[in-house]
């Protein structure tokens, strides 16, 4: 297992909020993360990591905000993967 999949794996519920978040808002920045899912700034940058592997944001450009690859339409599927099929809310 590697290090990202195990970080995933103990932070699944918060990867969730912030998929939700990210999805809706179709905006990531790290700052706004922190501020909507309530987490502290090593946390949301582990998300930002999280996110760029699974495709739902671009890779980063300096220290502006990321482009979000996934339409707000895709957010149903995306957290049925991060729940492991588990579709409930």
């Amino acid at each position: 297992m590697t290090p990202r999949s195990e970080a995933l794996r103990h932070n699944r519920d918060i990867f969730a909020d912030t998929v939700s978040y990210v999805l809706r808002a179709q905006f990531a920045a790290q700052s706004a993360i922190q501020r909507n899912v309530r987490i502290g700034h090593v946390k949301a940058g582990l998300m930002l990591v999280l996110l760029e592997e699974w495709g739902i944001v671009e890779p980063a450009k300096g220290s502006r905000a990321r482009d979000v690859l996934v339409p707000k339409e895709g957010l149903e599927g995306i957290l049925s993967e991060v729940r492991g099929g588990d579709t409930t809310p």
